[in-house]
């Protein structure tokens, strides 16, 4: 072989060293903005499904307030009719009577707000699961 082949290979082998070089910088730096607009979408995700959670987190607080007021508010209703019965001086079984259908109707009123407080819990763990599915189908 003569020099101008040991050249023309030269030259062949440095644009081929080049042409990797600048498809191996180009891969990289592509790789990189892949990266970070999955970083941007997962960290959107995670500020809408924070969101939603303190929106959850306070129905919660309130329907668990909203319980404990209407409880006291019976058990305020219940002392004043005690005393109001015993001041109007009613026969002993009327009271009881009365009582324990205060206490059917408390009774009932319970059974029900504790099933809505079930079903909120309900409905906020098939949120989370929900969201949990998305945030790893997104990912």
């Amino acid at each position: 072989m003569n020099e101008e082949w040991f050249i023309a290979i030269a030259t062949n082998a440095a644009l081929l060293l080049c042409s990797l070089w600048a498809i191996s910088v180009r891969m990289t730096w592509k790789a990189g903005q892949t990266k970070a607009e999955i970083i941007g979408a997962i960290t959107g995700h995670a500020k809408e499904d924070e969101a939603e959670f303190n929106k959850v987190r306070a129905e919660l607080y309130k329907a668990t307030h909203d319980f404990g007021e209407t409880i006291m508010a019976l058990k305020q209703h219940i002392n004043d009719i005690q005393l109001q019965a015993a001041q109007l001086y009613i026969r002993r079984e009327g009271f009881y009577e009365s009582m324990n259908k205060m206490s059917d109707n408390l009774s009932d009123i319970r059974t029900e707000l504790t099933g809505t407080i079930i079903a909120l819990r309900s409905e906020l763990r098939d949120d989370l699961k929900r969201m949990e599915l998305k945030i790893d189908s997104k990912t």
